[in-house]
C-alpha cells in the first residue's frame, strides 16, 4: 500500500517534540519502576535548578531533565517519500539519598540509572509515539566535591527513531510551482531616469 500525502496533515518533528514525549513516558511509568527498586523518590521537576547545586535543599531532589541535543544523524527517506530522524537524547538526573551520606547517594545514583533504563527497555516506542528508543550510555559523576561528596549527578543517554518527522502535506504550495508563482506575482513599476544635463556658461 502506498502512502499518499494528501491523506495525512503536515507534521514536522522538532527536538522539543521528542523532549515532551519522553518526560511524558517518563512521568507515567518512572515512579512505578522506582517503587520496584525501593528507597528512591519520583522526581521533585523536570526543570534545571536556576540557582547553585550545592545550595539544593534536600526537598528539591530528586531534579530530572530531559534535554535532545539535535539529530546523530541525517534523516532516511523510505521508497514512499516518509523521512525518519534519530534524535540523541539526554536524561539528566541530580538528587541526595535519605541518609545524606556519599555511599548511599554513589549507590542510590546508579539505581536511578537502571530505572530510567528500564522505562526506555519496558516502553521502547515510547508508548507508540516513537520507532525505538536505543540506550547507549549511562553516566554518573560528583556533581559537587564541596558538599561532602553527598550531592550526585547521573545521566542515560539514548537515541530515539522517530519515522514520519518531515511531511508537509497536500495544502502545501511548492514555490517553484505555477501556483505558487501567480499568487504571488508582485507587479513592479520602473521609472525611466532622469538625466540632467551640464549647464553651460
Amino acid at each position: 500500500m502506498s502512502w499518499d500525502p494528501a491523506e495525512n496533515p503536515p507534521r514536522i518533528v522538532t527536538g522539543d517534540d521528542v523532549r515532551v514525549a519522553v518526560e511524558a513516558v517518563l512521568t507515567a511509568w518512572l515512579p512505578n519502576v522506582l517503587a520496584v527498586l525501593g528507597g528512591l523518590e519520583t522526581p521533585k521537576s523536570h526543570k534545571a535548578p536556576t540557582i547553585d547545586a550545592a545550595r539544593l535543599d534536600a526537598a528539591a531532589l530528586p531534579i530530572l531533565v530531559v534535554a535532545v541535543a539535535g539529530l546523530v544523524s541525517p534523516p532516511t527517506r523510505d521508497q514512499y517519500g516518509v523521512y525518519t530522524g534519530r534524535f540523541d537524547t539526554l536524561v539528566n538526573f541530580l538528587l541526595r539519598s535519605a541518609s545524606g551520606t556519599y555511599e548511599d547517594t554513589a549507590r542510590d545514583v546508579r539505581r536511578y540509572a537502571a530505572a530510567v533504563r528500564t522505562v526506555f527497555i519496558e516502553h521502547n516506542d515510547l508508548d507508540g509515539y516513537a520507532v525505538e528508543v536505543e540506550v547507549t550510555a549511562e553516566k554518573y559523576d560528583d556533581a559537587d566535591p564541596k558538599v561532602a561528596r553527598t550531592l550526585a549527578e547521573g545521566q542515560v543517554t539514548c537515541v530515539v527513531t522517530v519515522a514520519d518527522i518531515n511531511r508537509l502535506g497536500a495544502t502545501f504550495t511548492d514555490p517553484t510551482s505555477a501556483a505558487h508563482a501567480v499568487a504571488t506575482e508582485t507587479t513592479v513599476t520602473v521609472h525611466p531616469a532622469i538625466q540632467v544635463g551640464a549647464t553651460h556658461g
